[in-house]
């Protein structure tokens, strides 16, 4: 009998060079924003490109990775902090559990 071993912190992502689809996902998010902020307001042709630079540089900052938490987005992490902030109980933000020994 043949036995696999399947590694269980594996994460699969599909990826478009350095950016996931989640990420893709994100910078679309931003450029529609843009789209329909400029469809309400009519600023003139230089003050639309500045505010698509801008919401490029923001949907950018958002998918970057931090130096303390490479596995997650920022994004993903600003989220967590708001969602599950708990002034009473400490919680990690991290992906990483800790196992107690023994098991």
């Amino acid at each position: 009998m043949n036995k696999y071993l399947i590694p269980k912190d594996l994460r699969s992502q599909i990826k478009f060079g350095f950016f996931t689809l989640m990420d893709i996902s994100v910078l679309a998010g931003s450029v529609i924003v843009w789209y329909i902020i400029i469809n309400q307001v009519n600023f003139g042709l230089t003050m639309n490109i500045i505010l698509l630079v801008l919401h490029l540089l923001l949907g950018l900052f958002l998918v970057m990775r931090t130096r303390d938490n490479p596995d997650r987005p920022r994004l993903s992490v600003i989220l967590s902090v708001f969602l599950h902030q708990d002034d009473v109980n400490y919680k990690s933000i991290d992906y990483n559990t800790f196992k107690k020994r023994g098991n």
